[in-house]
């Protein structure tokens, strides 16, 4: 596996702290009056039988009027059984020990002695069981028959689009996302005679959304692959109780075994992408489709697509001499670029199609993930169906569009499609490009999230080819229709692939080389 910067746990810390000022009691005991100067942002403290926290009032951090607490109260110690922590000579074998972070262990020290924080992985769409142990920390004792509250997608400050099902003693209820930091749920639970609560959250989530395969499961993942988690946590939920809780970071991840065919473009040098898989196009479509029908103004050349011997395929774009011989439609062309496709060797049918890509930037460059039907040899387009999985012009550079291309009953051209913009400029980083494809239905996505969902019926009564295989395309055009006027100052571009990986979609997803078929062919 690729090596690439690892997450650090301050986000987690950020969620731990504002959980803790909502349910936990005050860890510092110093004096403090209300009104006085304080030194961080919701910090807690205990004095005179009050719990104040800092606020901010004007422009100064100052302690508010306080809370007044009952004189005595139990303290608890809340601690996760379930999921099961497994350890090996004290390393962790299938969890994440976020307190042991310099960040977590400091806020912890400050804050909630006592509290602990795990990350642990779980597959997209499946069940999550969550029990916890309670008890008072000073005599051991259980805390019996006495209500408790799960925090589900607990306040953390940033967007958490895990959604949920669960079972009430009359109905389903459902956990939604917490995309503003103060939609979390919380669900009733009472402990047994031994202390013991358990709750059972079926996740609901869709295999498009969530986190790639983690390499092991004892490990963090990179930043970039850290976007369907949730912060889970237990309270008794009442001022005269004071908790030492652990927190549990849940990641849902794509089953590893839903994973049908992937390129990781993993060779350790300098070589064209594999040619068991991958045709290298050459020219610019002349004679029979000159610039490509776009009147695009690059030359395919098969040099132009290599691995870069650190696990990526980069695709180079640059700039012709004006003394070329190479021909262009309507004239001479002016820069080469790379395209391939796996034509006549892989075909794809339904399932969750992925890429990771860095974008180039710059005007007129028109990067595309794509494919096309493997009937197009003796069914024409468009009739035999194209997919844009993504397309980008670098003269809208925040913007990424998929569209799906087919003919009407009359044998016209027609398209539909939408699109959606990246919070950065897109070529500042990667982005996962992905449709999630089934019998009559196409999802498109970006970065785990659809933004444009095509069906069948939608078409009406004309033609729908996106039901048969199809085989995939990556290059990078300049100019045409659709990327527009080439920037002058522009020099060279590139577009690099991480990996393309194909998944099972439930039921769905076949791949197909010249020597076997995976996963459910129809």
């Amino acid at each position: 596996m690729k090596k690439s910067r690892l997450f650090k746990a301050s986000a987690f810390v950020s969620g731990l702290m504002l959980i803790s000022t909502a349910f936990t009691s005050a860890a510092s005991h110093a004096d403090v009056k209300a009104g006085s100067a304080c030194p961080t942002l919701g910090k807690t403290s205990v004095s005179a039988g009050k719990r104040f926290t800092c606020i901010k009032s004007g422009t100064k951090k100052v302690w508010n009027r306080g809370l007044t607490l009952p004189a005595t109260g139990p303290k608890l110690t809340m601690r996760l059984t379930s999921p099961a922590l497994n350890s090996t000579g004290g390393k962790p074998d299938n969890f994440v020990d976020l307190t042991s972070a310099a960040d977590t262990t400091k806020w912890i020290n400050n804050y909630a002695p006592g509290t602990a924080a795990y990350q642990a992985y779980v597959n997209v769409g499946g069940a999550l069981n969550l029990s916890w142990h309670v008890s008072d920390t000073q005599s051991g004792a259980a805390f019996a028959n006495q209500p408790v509250w799960l925090v589900v997608n607990a306040n953390e400050g940033s967007t958490q689009r895990t959604t949920f099902t669960y079972q009430t003693t009359g109905d389903i209820q459902t956990v939604k996302t917490n995309s503003t930091g103060k939609a979390q749920t919380q669900i009733a639970g009472m402990t047994d005679a031994n202390g013991d609560v358990s709750f059972v959250l079926q996740n609901t989530n869709t295999i498009g959304q969530a986190e790639p395969t983690p390499a092991a499961i004892n490990r963090i993942q990179a930043a970039q692959n850290i976007i369907l988690s949730s912060h889970i946590t237990l309270t008794a939920h009442s001022s005269a109780i004071r908790e030492s809780r652990d927190f549990l970071s849940a990641h849902f991840v794509k089953p590893s075994e839903t994973l049908l065919w992937a390129d990781e473009f993993s060779a350790t040098n300098t070589v064209a992408p594999s040619a068991d898989t991958w045709n290298l196009v050459s020219g610019d479509g002349c004679p029979d489709l000159c610039g490509w029908g776009n009147g695009e103004v690059e030359y395919y050349k098969e040099s132009a697509n290599r691995t870069d011997g650190k696990g990526h395929l980069v695709i180079t774009t640059k700039p012709l001499a004006a003394t070329t011989t190479y021909s262009c439609y309507p004239d001479t062309c002016q820069w080469s670029s790379g395209k391939i496709d796996t034509q006549g060797k892989v075909a794809y049918q339904y399932g969750l199609i992925e890429a990771r890509m860095k974008l180039p930037a710059g005007g007129g460059t028109w990067p595309a993930f794509w494919m096309l039907g493997t009937s197009i040899t003796t069914v024409p387009w468009p009739l035999s169906g194209e997919i844009d999985i993504m397309e980008a012009a670098g003269n809208e550079p925040y913007k990424i569009s998929g569209t799906a291309h087919s003919a009407n009953s009359r044998g016209e051209h027609i398209w539909n499609g939408d699109y959606s913009y990246t919070p950065q400029l897109t070529a500042s980083g990667y982005h996962t490009f992905g449709v999630l494809w089934k019998p009559d239905r196409i999802d498109w996505l970006l970065d785990g999230q659809v933004y444009y969902t095509l069906q069948h019926r939608d078409v009406g009564v004309s033609p729908w080819p996106f039901n048969d295989p199809f085989y995939i395309i990556v290059n990078t055009a300049m100019g045409g229709g659709f990327g527009g006027l080439v920037d002058w100052g522009l020099t060279r571009a590139t577009t690099t692939v991480d990996w393309i990986r194909v998944y099972q979609n439930g039921s769905y997803g076949c791949v197909t080389t010249d020597t076997q078929s995976l996963g459910t062919c129809q």
